[in-house]
C-alpha cells in the first residue's frame, strides 16, 4: 500500500435544517480547526427543505470564502438523504460528516486524519461522555444492543455519523442502491479497514434538538428493518409456540371433561385474556410485515433520494493557489 498523503484534501458536509443561528459559529470553529491541518479543504452544506433564513446566512459566508458550498434541497427529505446529497457532491480525498451545532467537536478532526494516516478507510467516532439526558442515553443504549443482537452486522455503540470517511468508502456507499438508508448500518456494511477515536460530546448550546422522539423511534426501527429479518423469524417461532401452546391446552381440557365426566372448568375471564393477548400479537405482525412491505414498495417506485433546488459548488484549491478566503 502506497502511503497517504500527508495533506489531503478534506470535505465536511454539514447537514442543516433550520440552523440559521448555529451556522455562522460552526464555520469559524470548523475553519480554524482546518487551517491549522494545512490541508486544503471544503465545508458543503445540504440544506435541508429549511424554512428559516439558513440559506441566506449561509451565501453570506459564501460570499467571503470560496471554499464554502451548498446543496439545497427542494423541501425536506430527512437527515439522512441530506447525507447521501453530500456524499455525491463531495470532491476531497477524505470525507468528514459533522452537525451544524458542534456536538461533534472540530477538535478530534486532526486525531481523524492520524489515524488515516495510519492506513485506516474509516475512522469513527466513539463518544466517550455525552452531555444529554439520562432519557436520551437509555434509548441510543438499548437501539444499539437491540440492534446489534438481531443483526449480523455489528454497529459500534455510541458512533454516530461523525467520522472521517476515504474516497473508496464515499464511491462504496454511492454504489448503494436502496432509498431508504440508515448510514450507521451501511457504514459498517461496507467493512473497510475502519478504527476509532474517543471524545467527549458536548451539549448543544445553539438552537434547538431537531429530532423529536417520533423521528428517532423511526430511525431506530429503521435500522433495524434494514439489517435484519429477525423480527419476522422471531414472530414466525412465536406463532408456532402459540399453536403448541393451544394444542395442549385442548388435550388438557379434553383430559378434564374425560376424567371428570363431563365437568367444564369456569375460565371466561382467562378465555378473554388469550383473545386479547393473542390478538394483539396479531396486529403487531400485521403491523411489523406492513413496515417491511412498505420498505419494498418505496424501492419498487425507484423515486429518487431527494431532489435539488440549487448546488453552487468551486473546485478544491491548493494553498498554492489563489482563492478569496474571507475573515
Amino acid at each position: 500500500m502506497s502511503p497517504r498523503p500527508a495533506f489531503p484534501s478534506i470535505s465536511i458536509i454539514v447537514p442543516a435544517h433550520n440552523e440559521e443561528a448555529a451556522l455562522p459559529v460552526a464555520y469559524q470553529e470548523i475553519r480554524a480547526e482546518l487551517e491549522r491541518t494545512g490541508c486544503p479543504w471544503e465545508i458543503l452544506v445540504v440544506d435541508d427543505g429549511s424554512r428559516d433564513r439558513t440559506v441566506e446566512v449561509w451565501r453570506g459566508l459564501m460570499a467571503q470564502d470560496s471554499r464554502l458550498g451548498l446543496v439545497s434541497f427542494t423541501r425536506n427529505y430527512g437527515k439522512e438523504n441530506a447525507l447521501l446529497a453530500g456524499f455525491a457532491h463531495v470532491q476531497g480525498d477524505v470525507t468528514i460528516p459533522m452537525d451544524a451545532d458542534l456536538q461533534d467537536p472540530p477538535a478530534v478532526i486532526p486525531l481523524f486524519l492520524e489515524r488515516w494516516r495510519a492506513g485506516f478507510d474509516m475512522v469513527y467516532g466513539v463518544r466517550r461522555h455525552r452531555e444529554e439526558s439520562a432519557f436520551k442515553k437509555l434509548t441510543a443504549t438499548v437501539h444499539y444492543r437491540l440492534l446489534n443482537a438481531l443483526s449480523p452486522i455489528h454497529i459500534p455503540e455510541e458512533a454516530g455519523d461523525f467520522r472521517l470517511l476515504d474516497r473508496l468508502v464515499v464511491q462504496d456507499l454511492l454504489r448503494l442502491p436502496e432509498r431508504d438508508r440508515y448510514h450507521k448500518g451501511l457504514y459498517a456494511w461496507v467493512g473497510r479497514k475502519s478504527t476509532h477515536v474517543l471524545y467527549d460530546r458536548p451539549a448543544r448550546v445553539i438552537g434547538e434538538a431537531r429530532q423529536s422522539f417520533r423521528k428517532l423511534l423511526t430511525l431506530a426501527l429503521d435500522g433495524i428493518t434494514s439489517f435484519s429479518a429477525a423480527p419476522l423469524q422471531f414472530l414466525l417461532w412465536l406463532g408456532i409456540a402459540s399453536c403448541g401452546f393451544a394444542v395442549l391446552y385442548g388435550f388438557y381440557l379434553a383430559s378434564q371433561v374425560f376424567i371428570l365426566h363431563g365437568y367444564t372448568p369456569a375460565g371466561y375471564p382467562t378465555l378473554l385474556c388469550f383473545i386479547l393477548f393473542f390478538g394483539g400479537i396479531q396486529m403487531v405482525a400485521l403491523g411489523l410485515i406492513g413496515e417491511y412491505l412498505a420498505r419494498i414498495y418505496r424501492e419498487v417506485k425507484q423515486r429518487p433520494a431527494y431532489l435539488l433546488a440549487e448546488v453552487v459548488q468551486n473546485p478544491i484549491r491548493t494553498s498554492g493557489e489563489k482563492s478569496n478566503h474571507g475573515v
